[in-house]
């Protein structure tokens, strides 16, 4: 047989493999192996891309569509007869040579800092002429990547908000003042139209039905950054650095498989299981659970790393829509990187300690120094992103698209809340902080507020039910790409 395609996929499965059982497609792009004229939804991978906030388990929503695992090969081949064939091919799991280890602080660090300026020098042969484009939160991530960068001239730092008290938030405070000490070029972004039809549809496209409407953000982001700085960049990115430095997660183990999505995350972007009515044996998610759970019960690095792979089906939009548009390089995908840290001792890892005190002896650690200039809780107050106001009745669901999938009464109680939006008056979309005391720039903030603030918050969220507005906004996120979807099916049906 003629071999045709090879795909692999990583140890982490950073960047999933997406192939069609009876089309035999295979792609990095799921939108691309779907038969849209006769495509249907697979029972179980619906629930748990709606219960659980991202496709699982190696399945997607619809039928016949599935992904690679971790650490895998599948092949694609041409017979003699014409006929296409796939064969996967699973490696053994690369994470077994590391769980027994243990790494010192000091190996940790000069693991991460090997393998940036490996990639720094390489860069500097094969791009000369690009500089690097990072996302910068001020956070442990990018502070790190920023700070192992050599030729800190060669950076350009780039903080975006997408609501109107996130321009003056802790945040924002935090990424220029990170910014200023390591004497890297910092840019501020506002974002306002990723919500509109253009990014509802570049996310369709770029990640169908993977996920939420999650990554229009970025894309906004991107598409300024070209606009105003042009497109010669590499970016840069701190995407789940966070998942082994330090970062708690859940150690109880599930009683059975339906309890399993209590080792996932999903930030409260999913529907409510009492919503979801779609029937289903859970037969996949019970191999899955039957095929782990002993290990999961006995090893606590593997656990980290099965939820990780897990959530990745998610996080993973950050590093690829950055790779939309540029070149990207993250340490944090590096097996050697993850599993250096994963592998700290316990007193080190706890609530990071190891990266405070790294940052303290580098004289980056702002945490505290910007807390006694500004003697403010970090809490934004009353806030509404901005996109929420631009949308319109033309964004709502309609109930026809949802019939047998989610309850009729949340469709309707999901449109009634968006309806909400453009009651509030434009005006108060801001941070209380903004609306009081006309405080355009957060670090120059002198006095206490949060007491205020918290009580307007309350009285506003009682006149307007905000609380319930951005339930029903994350919920809208989850079933937008279902909406478009169906609708892409019946515009192929009537062609």
């Amino acid at each position: 047989m003629k071999l045709l395609q090879i795909y692999t996929t990583d140890w982490l499965n950073s960047k999933p493999v997406f192939y069609n059982t009876k089309t035999n497609e295979v792609s990095l792009v799921m939108h691309d192996v779907v038969d849209w004229n006769n495509f249907e939804f697979d029972p179980e991978g619906l629930f748990n891309y709606l219960q659980i906030g991202y496709q699982i388990f190696g399945q997607t929503p619809i039928k016949d569509v599935k992904f690679l695992r971790h650490s895998s090969k599948i092949s694609k081949h041409l017979d003699e007869a014409g006929k296409i064939h796939l064969s996967v091919e699973e490696f053994d799991d690369p994470v077994d040579n590391y769980t027994r280890r243990e790494y010192s602080v000091e190996e940790a660090i000069d693991i991460l800092k090997n393998d940036v300026h490996a990639f720094e020098a390489e860069s500097k042969i094969s791009q000369p002429n690009k500089r690097f484009l990072l996302p910068l939160s001020g956070g442990y991530d990018s502070r790190l990547l920023a700070t192992f960068i050599e030729e800190k001239s060669r950076i350009d730092a780039f903080t975006y908000d997408i609501s109107i008290s996130e321009k003056y938030s802790f945040e924002v405070a935090r990424a220029r003042e990170v910014s200023r000490r390591l004497g890297i070029p910092w840019h501020q972004l506002g974002l306002t139209k990723y919500w509109n039809r253009y990014y509802q549809q570049k996310n369709f496209s770029a990640f169908c039905l993977e996920m939420p409407f999650h990554a229009s953000y970025h894309m906004e982001m991107y598409d300024e950054i070209i606009k105003q700085f042009g497109h010669e960049y590499i970016a840069l990115s701190g995407s789940v650095g966070d998942w082994w430095s330090g970062e708690k997660v859940p150690l109880k183990i599930p009683e059975d498989h339906l309890n399993f999505d209590s080792l996932f995350f999903n930030h409260g972007i999913s529907i409510p299981k009492e919503f979801i009515k779609i029937k289903t044996d859970h037969e996949v998610k019970r191999g899955v659970y039957e095929d782990n759970i002993k290990r999961l019960s006995e090893d606590d690095i593997f656990k980290i790393v099965f939820a990780r792979r897990g959530r990745i089906g998610l996080a993973s939009y950050i590093y690829r829509t950055a790779n939309l548009y540029f070149d990207v390089y993250t340490p944090f995908y590096s097996i050697d990187v993850a599993m250096s840290q994963l592998n700290l001792p316990k007193h080190q890892r706890k609530d990071r300690v190891w990266l405070r005190n790294f940052f303290n002896t580098k004289k980056l650690g702002i945490e505290d120094d910007l807390q006694k200039r500004l003697v403010v809780s970090n809490d934004y107050g009353i806030d509404l992103k901005i996109a929420f106001y631009t949308l319109s009745d033309s964004d709502l669901l309609d109930n026809k698209y949802f019939q047998g999938i989610i309850d009729d009464r949340r469709i309707e109680w999901i449109n009634k809340e968006l309806k909400k939006i453009k009651r509030i008056p434009f005006p108060l979309l801001g941070s209380t902080s903004r609306l009081f005391f006309g405080i355009d720039d957060y670090t120059n903030l002198a006095f206490n507020h949060s007491i205020l603030g918290r009580g307007f918050d309350f009285i506003y969220k009682r006149l307007y039910g905000t609380r319930d507005i951005f339930k029903a906004i994350s919920e809208w996120t989850v079933l937008l790409p279902i909406q478009i979807a169906m609708m892409k099916r019946d515009e192929g049906k009537t062609q």
